[in-house]
């Protein structure tokens, strides 16, 4: 970790790339230890897994993402006029339905208001029924007794 070779590879092995290592080491006996550092030192690097990334352009990903968009903001636009159409068309409906109910309770309005005066004219004319049976009546009686037939009088 702190040699300066491993400095040097530090964006070949950790980075996003694949990276080929190619280790020489000497024959001699004066060279073990450094060849054996070498040997160690390209297996552990070998042991290195890294999941390589695809590198993608961004500005073609925000393009692609900004063309998605407007896609979806015109289908919801659509949509939306759609459902005010709708709305208008209920609307009007319920309006004409709401003026026929409306018509309908004035007339009934109208229908009560005639039934009571009809009502109250037909007391008016019981009353009167009533006052001129009662003048007849005493009209009769006035007759029996002034022709001095009492006895029709009190039969009345």
């Amino acid at each position: 970790r702190d040699s300066k070779l491993t400095r040097l590879l530090q964006d070949s092995i950790g980075g996003n790339s694949k990276t080929l290592m190619i280790v020489t080491i000497s024959p001699a006996d004066q060279h073990v230890a450094e060849s054996l550092n070498a040997l160690r030192y390209a297996n552990k690097a070998r042991n290195i897994k890294n999941k390589a990334v695809v590198n993608r352009d961004s500005h073609a990903e925000r393009h692609e993402a900004r063309e998605k968009f407007k896609e979806r903001f015109k289908a919801v636009e659509k949509e939306r006029d759609a459902l005010l159409e709708e709305a208008g068309a209920l609307r009007k409906a319920a309006g004409q339905d709401k003026s026929k109910v409306v018509a309908e309770a004035n007339a009934r309005i109208l229908e009560r208001e005639k039934i009571e005066r009809l009502e109250e004219e037909v007391e008016r004319k019981d009353a009167a029924l009533l006052a001129l049976a009662a003048a007849n009546k005493a009209a009769a009686v006035q007759d029996a007794l002034a022709s001095k037939d009492t006895e029709a009088a009190w039969q009345l």
